[in-house]
């Protein structure tokens, strides 16, 4: 007699035991996943745009501009990956759409916000694809808010990158401004000492420099590039996502019967 006959035989045996500890988990599984509040997902995908284009050299050179792909690589999308999972986008999400309030949590007074933000990174999902896609998810009671919250993260995200790109150009300019104040009035002593000669020369080729520096990252600071693309935008579904019943029933019964047949092996 094989191993498969004797587990059969003591199945057999002992099928109402087998039946129980089969029957009971699946119609605890059946009814918690109707009475479960239902959720629903919204997504939204996301691609990195080449951080390249931030060079302020393509404003004065149309070459420059022609040398870099639109599409970011492995770091961009990186960098868009630690932005969506920071504090600042979760809080600005509790602020945005008062999550405290919504989530009932003013019991907690001083720790509504934090608590709100816990709640909430509890039904985010956000992951780097294999196709080089940041991919948002967000589940909800409600599907029209969780595509609301989900929009609302992309939009932060991009916000948040543009915030750092122009404050990056904006010190940059002001420091070189700075420099080009010292370096003007250097040249206007010179000019009133009437005395030409190699290092004022040079001074002004620094100027002129400078000048040309102070036009690029000016332009460039108005003029900020896109920092990424939207190539999902997310929309409120009719079909709620969780609780799945089918999923449910079929891996608390593939559970409860290896259970069941592992308990009568152990104890027969």
């Amino acid at each position: 007699m094989t191993l498969l006959d004797e587990i059969f035989i003591q199945c057999r045996r002992h099928s109402k035991f087998l039946m129980l500890i089969v029957l009971l988990p699946v119609l605890t599984a059946i009814i918690l996943s109707n009475v479960l509040p239902k959720e629903y997902l919204s997504k939204s995908s996301i691609l990195p745009v080449n951080s390249h284009l931030t060079d302020k050299g393509r404003y004065s050179s149309d070459e420059i501009a022609e040398l870099y792909s639109a599409f970011g690589n492995g770091e961009d999308l990186d960098r868009l990956y630690a932005i969506a999972r920071s504090g600042s986008v979760i809080m600005k999400m509790v602020d945005s759409f008062n999550l405290t309030g919504y989530y009932r949590l003013q019991h907690k007074k001083a720790f509504a916000p934090e608590a709100a933000a816990k709640e909430l990174s509890s039904s985010i999902d956000i992951r780097k694809t294999e196709y080089g896609e940041l991919q948002i998810r967000v589940w909800d009671k409600e599907p029209q808010i969780a595509s609301y919250i989900c929009n609302a993260i992309v939009d932060r995200i991009d916000k948040i990158q543009k915030e750092l790109y122009q404050n990056f150009y904006a010190a940059s300019l002001q420091k070189m401004e700075q420099i080009y104040s010292q370096k003007l009035s250097l040249a206007r002593a010179s000019d009133q000492g009437l005395e030409k000669n190699d290092s004022t020369l040079l001074l002004g080729d620094e100027l002129a420099a400078y000048r040309k520096s102070i036009a690029d990252f000016s332009m460039a600071m108005q003029n900020p590039p896109p920092m990424l693309m939207v190539l999902e935008k997310a929309y409120p579904q009719g079909k709620p996502d969780k609780p799945r019943l089918l999923l449910n029933v079929l891996a608390t019964f593939l559970v409860s019967l290896f259970t069941g047949v592992a308990a009568i092996l152990l104890f027969t």
